[in-house]
């Protein structure tokens, strides 16, 4: 079962890290800042392969801005892995007889 978070509450500090490093989760993905070259990068990763990693920095409208932005992303991601889901069940469940 998927569900939401509020980031405003949900980030969490990493031990032993800077203040800006915090993570937390959205529908099943996890959802962390890092600090690459001196800005803050938002990086999410999809729960069903965790190799594939997606980022970008905070934008000039700031983090609340950026984390919605990346909820719409996952959003979509979800939709469109749902619908590939659906359209390859039932291509498979066709056997190519006509009734």
């Amino acid at each position: 079962m998927m569900t939401s978070v509020d980031f405003d509450t949900n980030f969490i500090r990493l031990k032993s890290n800077t203040d800006q490093e915090l993570t937390a989760q959205y529908r099943g993905w996890t959802i962390y800042t890092q600090v690459i070259r001196g800005k803050i990068w938002v990086h999410w990763k999809n729960p069903r392969d965790p190799s594939l990693r997606y980022g970008c920095p905070i934008t000039e409208e700031g983090m609340d801005a950026t984390i919605k932005h990346v909820r719409f992303l996952i959003d979509t991601s979800i939709l469109l892995e749902n619908r590939v889901e659906g359209r390859d069940s039932s291509e498979g469940n066709s056997d190519g007889s006509v009734s």
